[in-house]
């Protein structure tokens, strides 16, 4: 089957260069596991993406080190800044294999600050001597090795320089695991079971036996692991933490909280997404999510004693806030508010369809929904006071529409909302006052008057080509964005926000920036002490 091809034709390109300047001519650029490219005998390289615009390059050759670089979300044509590669790294890793043990694959990582991996290097193994991995950038890299059974792998770290040469010791270890599992104090029989290893960044898929045991090869009993049990049909398994040895066990408590979300009339909503917080941080980890069935039930397995956390949300309806629960039956009902019908139409009258509607009150979202194909909506309101819908179409722009107070309104008609072109791009670059660049500057940002609040610029992050938060070139983009007035305020840190919000009604923003049609582009110049 052929890879369906982006909407419009678009390029990704650039240069790459050694430190000094000098053009690396055969260089590899890869997107996707199946697409790559060689840089020309000038450096240059262009890149015609299928199926997805890449979130990032893995760029190598021969003697240098590989990086990664990142792309951000583009609906038109990107010319990378110069991509300069150092001499590169190598890696040698000695496996030391207990009676029996043999590795299968090799894979290498960058290790990020977002606390991701980015696997750079994947490789079968032969059993026999050291496993060289030259052309590594200066960084910190996790080795992870795999074997053929579920639970062998093994990890190290390592930490590199300019043109230096690391030793790695990896241990393959002749243990095998019998681990127990329980819920409650009853064996967990004939049950699937993953495990996953917090600092090794690897995972897998075992079943317990008819005795409650999984019974295999283990290599890895380093750190935390995840562990996840399907112990109850169709229940959501709560993921638990876990220390790890070859005779340890699992042992899950034996509570399903359970429930149904309904409509103020006792009715049903199937589809509704409920979310419970596991609040015991000793036994459970994380947040985990449940969508209801045709009869509005939903539930969830393992979960902590004591009071937990639920919410749910349902297009449609208004959002359910948090709510406290300590019994295992649950009712949850939400209300649809006070409905408001909007018609959502190009500039020129054209239905818009598949348009993503926020209602928004005090900054926090309160309903959300799409609009149908032939560009009609109906979100949920709160009856009591005003809100602020902000309609964000899938190909860019946004329209922002202030709803009074249901009391106050004089008609009930649908509200058409008619969405501006998309028809301007800005790009915010951040400077010290001395010229230096500043990454990981965020925006809060206001438009024709409106604040964009966090959630929806998060939304408009995730579903458009725009950035509130400029990259490693200390640059932000806001591609596929309506003409106007736009207001900026420039922070740093999350607790700087709320100061801001607190004063942004008090005085003029201090990056000020009347949008036209076409590319814009704006220079902020921070005082950094330095």
């Amino acid at each position: 089957m052929l890879a369906p091809i982006l909407a419009a034709a678009l390029i990704l390109s650039g240069d790459i260069r050694t430190t000094g300047g000098s053009p690396i001519a055969g260089a590899t650029v890869e997107w996707d596991v199946s697409q790559k490219t060689t840089s020309s005998n000038q450096g240059h390289f262009t890149v015609m993406p299928v199926s997805k615009w890449p979130a990032d390059l893995i760029v190598s050759a021969r003697g240098f080190g590989t990086v990664v670089v990142p792309v951000p979300h583009a609906r038109r044509s990107v010319t990378l800044p110069p991509i300069a590669l150092d001499r590169g790294a190598t890696v040698r890793v000695h496996l030391h294999r207990g009676q029996g043990q043999h590795a299968t694959a090799l894979s290498v990582g960058m290790l990020r600050e977002d606390a991701r991996t980015r696997w750079i290097v994947r490789r079968r193994v032969e059993n026999k001597g050291d496993i060289v991995i030259p052309d590594l950038a200066r960084g910190s890299y996790l080795i992870l090795v795999d074997g053929s059974e579920p639970l062998q792998h093994a990890s190290a770290k390592a930490v590199v320089t300019e043109g230096d040469v690391r030793d790695v010791e990896i241990e393959l270890p002749a243990h095998r695991s019998q681990l127990r599992v329980f819920r409650g104090d009853r064996s967990v029989v004939n049950a699937g079971v993953k495990i996953e290893s917090m600092d090794g960044q690897w995972q897998s898929n075992v079943t317990t036996n008819a005795d409650g045991v999984i019974d295999t090869p283990i290599w890895d009993l380093h750190g935390l692991f995840e562990v996840t049990v399907d112990a109850a049909s169709g229940a959501v398994p709560i993921m638990r933490l876990q220390n790890l040895n070859p005779a340890a066990t699992v042992r899950l408590p034996g509570r399903t909280v359970k429930g149904v979300v309904a409509d103020g009339h006792g009715r049903p909503i199937h589809g509704a997404i409920v979310t419970l917080i596991d609040t015991n941080i000793g036994e459970g980890k994380g947040t985990v999510r449940d969508r209801t069935d045709s009869q509005g039930r939903f539930a969830f397995d393992g979960v902590a004693p004591g009071e937990q956390l639920v919410s749910v949300s349902a297009s449609g309806y208004l959002f359910h806030d948090p709510e406290r629960v300590s019994n295992d039956d649950v009712k949850l009902t939400l209300s649809e508010g006070y409905p408001r019908d909007l018609i959502i139409e190009q500039s020129d009258g054209t239905p818009i369809a598949g348009a993503e509607v926020l209602c928004v009150v005090d900054g926090k979202t309160r309903a959300k929904t799409l609009s149908r194909v032939d560009g009609k909506a109906t979100i949920a309101t709160p009856g009591g006071g005003a809100s602020t819908v902000y309609v964000l179409p899938s190909d860019g722009s946004l329209a922002i529409h202030r709803f009074r107070a249901p009391i106050d309104e004089a008609s009930s008609e649908p509200v058409t909302i008619r969405i501006a072109p998309a028809a301007s791009s800005l790009r915010v670059r951040t400077l010290s006052t001395r010229g230096a660049t500043i990454p990981d500057v965020n925006f809060l940002l206001r438009y024709n008057g409106e604040l964009i609040p966090e959630p929806v610029a998060h939304e408009l992050e995730r579903i458009g080509d725009v950035q509130f938060r400029t990259g490693f070139d200390g640059e932000a983009h806001f591609g596929s964005i309506p003409a106007g007035h736009y207001e900026f305020w420039p922070y740093k840190r999350e607790e700087d926000l709320t100061a801001l919000l607190d004063s942004v009604g008090v005085g003029e923003a201090p990056v000020v920036v009347n949008v036209s049609a076409g590319e814009n582009d704006v220079t902020i110049r921070l005082n950094t002490g330095r």
